[in-house]
């Protein structure tokens, strides 16, 4: 009688038992999920908003920051007061609004279509000297990296490449998308002469 008391129970524990791993595996799914979908939030934290651009721009002889942003899974990336510096910390690229119109989701999953980039109350200050201007200082660095990854991965698989660029016409392995840019301005310092040139209310579609 007892070892019949014994099993029931020892079975009772081991139902209760998985009974109780399933509710913790949906616990920590449950939390996960719940995690993933407001991690957009994050946005408030300087360190997290900025992350993205830091990766996309590096190599920059510079430093990018930007005051705000706004991310949603099924949204368009907004970021507010974007800032761009020289090395030596001279302003030289402020955005008021910069609106990619490609949610996260679809970025991560189609990497090289960046869809519209929307710049707008853009203001470029360069100067310019013999030989170079502080525009091409700043983001000559990052085009070189950039160019030396693409090289990279184009020895790692020339035949994949080859293959790609029949089919899709050379597009899969380079970023496409188009930039607007409204209401920019650009205050352009000729260092050579001593000139400073001022141009605003700038649109354009690129």
């Amino acid at each position: 009688m007892d070892d019949v008391q014994n099993d029931q129970k020892d079975s009772l524990r081991s139902v209760l038992l998985r009974r109780w791993r399933w509710f913790t595996r949906l616990i920590k799914l449950v939390v996960i999920c719940f995690v993933i979908y407001h991690s957009p939030r994050l946005t408030r934290l300087k360190a997290v908003r900025d992350w993205p651009l830091e990766n996309v721009f590096d190599g920059l002889a510079g430093q990018i920051s930007s005051g705000s942003a706004t991310w949603d899974w099924f949204g368009p990336i907004v970021y507010q007061d974007l800032l761009i510096k020289t090395s030596d910390g001279m302003p030289l690229l402020a955005v008021d609004r910069l609106e990619v119109n490609r949610n996260p989701l679809r970025l991560v999953l189609q990497q090289h279509d960046l869809g519209c980039i929307r710049l707008e109350g853009a203001r470029l200050s360069t100067a310019v000297w013999d030989g170079g201007s502080t525009i091409e200082t700043v983001l000559d660095p990052w085009i070189e990296k950039v160019s030396q990854s693409n090289q990279q991965e184009s020895a790692q698989s020339p035949t994949d490449n080859a293959d790609t660029e029949i089919v899709f016409g050379d597009t899969s392995n380079h970023i496409t998308g188009t930039v607007e840019i409204v209401d920019a301005t650009i205050e352009l310092t000729d260092l050579r002469h001593g000139d400073v040139w001022l141009l605003d209310d700038i649109a354009a579609v690129i």
